[in-house]
């Protein structure tokens, strides 16, 4: 536990760290990016040359998240009752599933930065003008679900139940956004 609160610890900070270094490009995600011929053809030459890259990174992270739970079950079938294996089971489960979303993390962030940069994917135009208009819908939304799940959780005392909110939630969510965007398109 010493240990996993230690990386949790580095981990917060390195976030907290990137997220305060990248705020000065933030504007990228939210206005038009005006790049030469040249920029933009260099950029969609790397991302096409990634491909390959990109699926067996993407699948590498998977399958290591995927198979994480393996020391575990090693351990639960060659002696179910040890506590000490079960222990350094579970230490390597996490350390597995930390390399695989370590993967996949670096991946994404890679590929987002040259999708802002080329507008492609979220970040076209349109996708940029939708999000400049709507907003502050996902802050108010998700903070409404959290509310109607605490008061649910704590009235009840239900907790065991309650965290459906959240699954019915977010499935209402892209229904909303799904709405929100037809809604401008016409």
């Amino acid at each position: 536990m010493i240990v996993l609160l230690v990386l949790v610890a580095i981990g917060v900070g390195v976030l907290i760290y990137t997220s305060t270094q990248g705020a000065k490009f933030e504007w990228i995600e939210k206005e038009d990016v005006r790049l030469s011929e040249r920029t933009a053809r260099m950029l969609r030459q790397l991302k096409n040359d990634d491909e390959l890259g990109h699926a067996k990174r993407t699948t590498l992270g998977i399958c290591l998240c995927v198979l994480s739970v393996l020391p575990l079950f090693v351990s639960l079938f060659l002696d179910p009752d040890n506590g000490r294996n079960m222990a350094v089971s579970v230490g390597v489960l996490l350390f597995v599933v930390a390399i695989g979303a370590g993967i996949l993390i670096y991946d994404g962030t890679m590929r987002e930065a040259v999708d802002m940069l080329l507008q492609e994917g979220e970040y076209t135009k349109k996708e940029k003008r939708f999000n400049r208009r709507y907003g502050y819908v996902p802050g108010v939304y998700w903070c409404l679900v959290t509310a109607i799940y605490l008061a649910w959780s704590f009235s009840t005392e239900r907790w065991d139940e309650t965290w459906l909110v959240f699954a019915v939630g977010g499935v209402l969510y892209a229904a909303v956004i799904g709405v929100l965007k037809a809604k401008k398109a016409e």
